[in-house]
């Protein structure tokens, strides 16, 4: 306790001779003015720093003093008429407060600055950008009314003729844009080669996605839909846009009669890959490059979501089946190491 005394003795000691260093400047001030003009005023010198805050008192252990009700008065000789002058003194909470109020007032004018643009001044790269951002906006919003339109539209059946006869249209597939309108004979002739098309049937007003194998006859003067017979071995095929369910090629020579149908060597030339050595299931090369691609720019996703994605496009052009994990996986890493295998090889 005595220590503490002493200490706070100390403190006022020094804080008031302060006190009176800075009457004795004011006093020498107010005299050096005085010989020089004539005049008699009170002069207080008060010291600040660069940017015109004044500078805060310190002890002499570095603390800032914090006397926020003490006022420092400046004491005039009885020959002066004019009246004592209270200086307060400047603390901290003062001095932080003067500084976030300065600092806030040069933020505004900023912003201000930035919001006001000259005739000739261009318009800042943020102004810019959230001006175009705002005109984009508004240009969706105003043809917003008209793209919905047109999506009705697009779901209403037209009762037009075939694209290559004139017999009427009952097949759409837009993989033959712009003939995507064609009758039952019309459909079958050229999708017979063209078996990974997604076509859509409009049999009563109505688009319905039909599979690859599914053809429409017309029976007692209505239109169904039928399964077309295949000579050749069945075969599951996966590509991106999903699963279809095949039959290999049986071609016959009408001259020599000989039988033809493709090998593992004609797959792998066309770009499909086999998932057994027995290729009832193929996977197209298309997929396993999607699929890694996928996995560099997105390395969180995982093998079952891709296979999922391809799933749900299968039902989306009305197929259906499901893609084992299991059989991609063994499929997509054989390929892979004979294509790591096949680089070694190639001459540099």
């Amino acid at each position: 306790m005595a220590a503490q005394q002493d200490r706070g003795r100390a403190e006022d000691a020094i804080f008031i001779a302060d006190i009176l260093l800075a009457q004795n400047k004011a006093k020498e001030a107010k005299g050096t003015a005085t010989s020089a003009t004539g005049s008699k005023f009170n002069v207080r010198w008060v010291e600040k720093d660069v940017e015109g805050r004044p500078l805060l008192k310190r002890n002499r252990s570095g603390e800032t003093r914090k006397r926020a009700s003490t006022t420092v008065v400046s004491v005039v000789s009885s020959e002066d008429a004019t009246p004592f002058e209270e200086v307060p003194t400047v603390t901290q909470s003062n001095c932080s407060q003067q500084l976030f109020e300065s600092e806030m007032q040069k933020l505004q004018n900023i912003l201000t600055s930035a919001d006001v643009q000259g005739p000739n001044n261009n318009p800042s790269t943020s102004t810019s950008w959230c001006l175009r951002q705002s005109v984009a906006q508004d240009e969706w919003r105003k043809a917003r009314s008209y793209h919905i339109n047109c999506l009705l539209s697009c779901n209403v059946v037209p009762e037009g003729s075939c694209s290559y006869c004139s017999s009427p249209a009952i097949i759409r597939c837009r993989d033959c844009m712009p003939q995507e309108w064609l009758c039952m004979d019309c459909d079958i002739h050229i999708h017979k080669k063209l078996t990974l098309h997604n076509r859509e049937s409009c049999i009563e007003g109505i688009y319905k996605p039909i599979e690859p194998a599914v053809c429409c006859v017309k029976k007692d003067g209505r239109y169904t839909l039928v399964s077309q017979e295949s000579a050749g071995r069945a075969v599951i095929l996966v590509c991106i846009n999903g699963r279809y369910d095949l039959h290999m090629p049986n071609l016959q020579c009408r001259l020599c009669l000989a039988h033809w149908t493709p090998d593992m060597s004609d797959l792998i030339r066309s770009g499909y890959w086999p998932a057994s050595v027995n290729a009832d299931t193929l996977f197209s090369v298309d997929v396993f490059g999607t699929f890694e691609e996928m996995k560099t720019v997105a390395p969180s996703l995982s093998r079952q979501g891709f296979l999922r994605m391809l799933e749900r496009r299968t039902c989306h052009f009305g197929r259906a089946g499901k893609i084992h994990g299991d059989v991609f996986q063994r499929s997509y890493m054989e390929y892979t190491f004979c294509q790591y295998q096949c680089e070694k090889k190639w001459p540099v």
